[in-house]
């Protein structure tokens, strides 16, 4: 029997049995493992598997970080990363080849750093300067984009680059630190400073390319996330890769995965805005155009429709109008003149006729009482052999009764002649043939 419990006289195994023993001694002995060396010939498949090498100057181990396991860790393996894995042995039957199924992936000497990084980020949680509320959004043409990051590293390059290929001419204002090793927060704070000077500034992006924790502690500065989260403008933190997470990432306005992405979310796409500009520019055409035809067709409308109702006005208040104008004619001052002048020519006939006629009248009227006089005149009477007497008083005497004895009668005959008598004294008032006759006058 040898150390597996076989005899030396049983059946030959096949290749797959004997790998497949090994894999299950493996498994059982190695379940938990933790190894440490650098990462190399790092390969992510679609499915979301990462496959990389691990090796130290001696030796290497191939590695697995299946899926499910990689979205449980947030530092993903990259090429020439020192890291510690934990995990277990196992044996791909079909080849024969061992590899480390990786359950954990951690930086290389994270375990201190990682305390610090954790309690700071705690500090600036419970002030509230990590919360999304506070996030202000990104302006969207700034006049200028500041940058404040390494001068001579390959982020600014790339900053550039996606900037000006989304809005070619974009001015960008430079604002040069280190961006890693003693001294380097100093410098970004007071990089960040001078940009906040400038008034036309109106979007910071902070940043650098990919490294080590280590590299890239300065972004994890207390003093350097305070400045970052006062500061005047929107910020934009694109530090490292995607897997590097900093504080100047949390309390930034916007996170950037790379500085590439970074510069991409400052600016829009000029070609896209004239784009758009353009199709505003045809909509509000389109628009006006149609606005137009819709409000000519509804003038067009009204015009009928008024004048329809204003032939309607017409052919109603026809009659009414008909009225009006006669009533305006007659009122009219020329008939009324006219009316007047022939009022004024009739009168003035009249009067001329008046007078003739008012003489008319009056002679007729005085032939009238002349003839009335003529038939009342004593003396035509007297023409046909009558006298008038009268007393001295002229009171014609109409009886011998209203004659005193004594009294002088005065007798009128035709022609004028007058007679006048006496009446005697004592005579009987009926015998009037004792009246003397008084001397003729």
């Amino acid at each position: 029997m040898n150390f597996m419990g076989k005899s030396a006289s049983a059946r030959p195994l096949t290749v797959l049995e004997l790998n497949q023993l090994a894999r299950d001694l493996l498994e059982q002995n190695l379940a938990e493992v933790c190894v440490c060396g650098e990462v190399s010939r790092v390969v992510v498949q679609p499915s979301g598997h990462t496959y990389f090498t691990l090796k130290d100057s001696a030796a290497s181990i191939a590695c697995a970080l299946f899926a499910g396991a990689a979205r449980s860790n947030s530092f993903k393996p990259a090429e020439g990363a020192r890291v510690v894995l934990r995990g277990g042995i196992t044996v791909y039957p079909a080849r024969g080849s061992y590899q480390l199924v990786v359950r954990s992936i951690q930086p290389e000497g994270e375990g201190a750093i990682r305390q610090a990084f954790l309690a700071l980020k705690a500090k600036l949680d419970a002030e509230g300067l990590t919360a999304p509320e506070r996030k202000r959004a990104l302006p969207f043409l700034p006049r200028c984009v500041g940058v404040v990051t390494s001068p001579t590293g390959a982020a600014i390059e790339d900053i550039k680059k996606a900037i000006w290929k989304r809005f070619p001419g974009m001015p960008i204002v430079l604002s040069p630190a280190r961006v890693q090793g003693d001294g380097a927060a100093a410098e970004l704070c007071a990089a960040l400073r001078r940009l906040e000077r400038r008034d036309d500034v109106d979007v910071i992006i902070i940043g650098r390319g990919g490294g080590s924790v280590e590299d890239l502690w300065a972004f994890n500065d207390e003093s350097l996330a305070r400045a970052i989260a006062a500061a005047r403008v929107p910020m934009i933190s694109a530090v490292g890769h995607e897997i590097d997470v900093t504080l100047a990432d949390l309390v930034a306005d916007v996170r950037a995965f790379t500085p590439t992405e970074g510069g991409e979310r400052c600016v829009p796409v000029l070609l896209d805005l004239q784009e758009h500009l353009t199709g505003l520019q045809a909509q509000a055409t389109r628009t006006l155009q149609r606005t137009l035809r819709e409000t000519t067709l509804g003038l067009e409308t009204m015009q009928a429709r008024l004048q329809r109702g204003a032939r309607n006005a017409v052919v109603r208040r026809r009659p009414a109008l008909h009225a009006l104008f006669a009533r305006l004619v007659g009122a009219s001052p020329r008939r009324r003149l006219s009316a007047q002048q022939q009022e004024v020519a009739g009168l003035y006939q009249r009067l001329q006729l008046l007078p003739q006629q008012h003489v008319a009248r009056k002679r007729a009227a005085l032939d009238r009482a002349c003839a009335a006089l003529q038939a009342l005149n004593p003396l035509a009477v007297m023409a046909r052999g009558f006298t008038l007497t009268r007393d001295e008083s002229g009171r014609i005497v109409r009886s011998p009764e209203a004659v005193l004895p004594g009294a002088t009668l005065i007798t009128l005959f035709t022609g004028g002649a007058t007679l006048r008598s006496k009446v005697l004294p004592g005579a009987a008032s009926a015998d009037s043939s004792r009246i003397k006759p008084p001397a003729t006058l």
